[in-house]
């Protein structure tokens, strides 16, 4: 990688173009220690830049605080290292300042995904995807044999998509079946996970209830958590690597794994440059492994971190606007994961509610159609035997046949009561439907009324957390622990009755229950009676 030193004016040096300074600002407690270090030492030689793609002046790849402080200690200029960077590295970069100054501080890792969701979104990185072209992965490659099992001294080729297995014939030997396996699937598109993680498209955060493997689909941006961990190097191996190792080992189908699983686990147990072979076998994990008794996909050993998926759904609460940026800018990583997990689970359960009204309404409906349609129906079956019974009346009397014609008008007795009877049925049924369809709109119309409530009982939890969280403990008890004089001692002790007074008094009585009209008068008669004396107290 080409790199050179360079004089570069700071005006002239722009932030990486993925940091958002609006959305995760400055630590100014970093940016006054990097001040007090400058006038010591001065400004050291090592922030990276890369030249602007417009031609026009220079990006960081990291050193945002040192080249804010260093433009605040009025330096005009300074040398960078120039180096030659793609997108990928400019992201990591950011990613890895953000974790170093950011640690403890989830916008910092929001701010990372956003921007690598951006960045696949418009195209400065490669989709989270590969299509088959085919050909077999070189040797060694943990993919080299998928689809593959043995079978005597034969081999077996098969492919097996999400339902089902596809059988590609029996081969002499095991290249043969793999590059079978590989001509059947060339063209597909090929995804990280196991197909029941939650997917989302760029640019956007929020969850879909489909994944498909169709590469039109995949081509807008298709990801997953698991995606942005890989890239932001914050995957996990979701097991001990000993044990990841061990199930590949005994259950994987391919030999060359089984042997290359074997190795890592001696390298291991050696304990002979542990990080080096700890690195290689969390990249031999990432790959895809088949079992040899049924020749499905072992189950994934590499996830996605806890705090990717909670940077994630944060994200997707503030895109539906569920929650806001200054609701969360203060909380730590334990905070903002139940936070965000009690908000999901509020919003999920508000839409299934909605979802199953509507769907509940259309089904009554449904119903009423139908009852109405049979009603119409009998109704004309009715008419149809009246008109009939009326004709053979006719006839009767034309022929004279009293008997005949009495029993004809019992008949038609007997038919109309038996319709009007059809009829009172047929209007109980619609009664009913009526009133489920009223209960139904009523329970809605009581859920939005609790719903409109959330956001003051958001600000009551985010007001009871503030006063609950005690921030300035450890420093009050540390301060009390020292060599304070009786002025200061007192200074302190008389601030923290003011302020317990402050609550207990002020606070506190904000929140007491409403008071009647008559109450409320009361109360403020005697409130002006005691200002009116502690007043003429003072003035004697």
């Amino acid at each position: 990688m080409k790199e050179h030193l360079v004089k570069i004016k700071l005006s002239n040096v722009k932030p990486n173009p993925n940091r958002d300074l609006a959305f995760n600002p400055y630590n100014e407690e970093k940016i006054a220690a990097l001040m007090a270090s400058i006038g010591e030492t001065g400004f050291w030689t090592n922030v990276i830049v890369r030249q602007s793609p417009d031609g026009k002046g220079y990006e960081q790849a990291y050193g945002h605080h040192r080249i804010e402080s260093a433009r605040r200690c009025d330096i005009k200029e300074a040398d960078f290292v120039v180096r030659e960077l793609d997108e990928n590295m400019m992201l990591k970069m950011m990613e890895l300042e953000n974790q170093e100054d950011y640690r403890y501080c989830p916008l910092s890792l929001l701010e990372s995904v956003k921007a690598v969701v951006k960045a696949l979104a418009e195209g400065r990185i490669p989709p989270f995807y590969k299509v088959e072209d085919g050909t077999l992965p070189p040797e060694g490659h943990p993919d080299r044999y998928k689809g593959t099992k043995p079978s005597g001294k034969k081999w077996i080729a098969q492919y097996s998509p999400t339902s089902g297995t596809e059988h590609l014939g029996t081969f002499e030997t095991k290249e043969a079946a793999a590059k079978a396996y590989r001509i059947r699937v060339k063209g597909l598109v090929v995804l990280q996970g196991t197909g029941s993680e939650v997917v989302r498209y760029a640019p956007g955060f929020i969850p879909k209830n489909t994944c498909s493997t169709d590469k039109s689909l995949a081509e807008q941006g298709r990801y997953i958590a698991l995606d942005i961990a890989k890239f932001l190097g914050r995957a996990q191996v979701n097991v001990s690597l000993t044990e990841a190792l061990e199930n590949v080992k005994d259950n994987a189908s391919d030999e060359e794994q089984v042997r290359t699983a074997t190795e890592y686990l001696g390298q291991l147990q050696q304990k002979d440059d542990l990080s080096y072979w700890k690195a290689k076998a969390k990249g031999f994990l990432s790959g895809t492994f088949v079992r040899k008794n049924d020749g499905k996909t072992i189950r994934s050993i590499v996830q996605a971190d806890p705090s990717t998926n909670t940077a994630l759904d944060a994200l997707y609460l503030l895109e539906v606007k569920a929650i806001k940026t200054s609701d969360i800018k203060d909380m730590n990583w334990s905070q903002l994961g139940k936070f965000v997990a009690d908000i999901k689970q509020r919003r999920e359960r508000v839409i299934l509610r909605e979802t199953y009204t509507k769907e509940e309404i259309v089904k009554i409906n449904a119903e009423s159609q139908r009852i109405q349609a049979e009603q119409k129906e009998q109704e004309r079956k009715a008419e149809d035997e009246r008109k009939a019974l009326v004709k053979k009346l006719a006839e009767a009397k034309k022929e004279e046949d009293t008997k005949k014609a009495k029993e004809i008008r019992d008949k038609l007795d007997a038919q109309d009561e038996a319709a009007a009877k059809a009829e009172e049925t047929f209007k109980e049924k619609n009664k009913t439907l009526i009133v489920k369809v009223q209960k139904v709109k009523q329970h809605e119309a009581e859920a939005k009324e609790a719903d409109k409530y959330l956001p003051i009982r958001k600000e009551a939890d985010r007001i009871v957390h503030k006063l609950e969280r005690r921030d300035e403990e450890a420093e009050i008890k540390a301060l009390a622990r020292r060599a304070l004089n009786a002025n200061d001692r007192e200074r302190l002790r008389q601030a923290a009755l003011k302020l317990g007074e402050w609550y207990n008094t002020w606070v506190a009585d904000l929140f007491l229950p409403p008071l009647s009209t008559k109450a409320s008068l009361a109360e403020y008669r005697n409130r002006e009676e005691a200002k009116r004396r502690a007043e003429s107290k003072e003035n004697k």
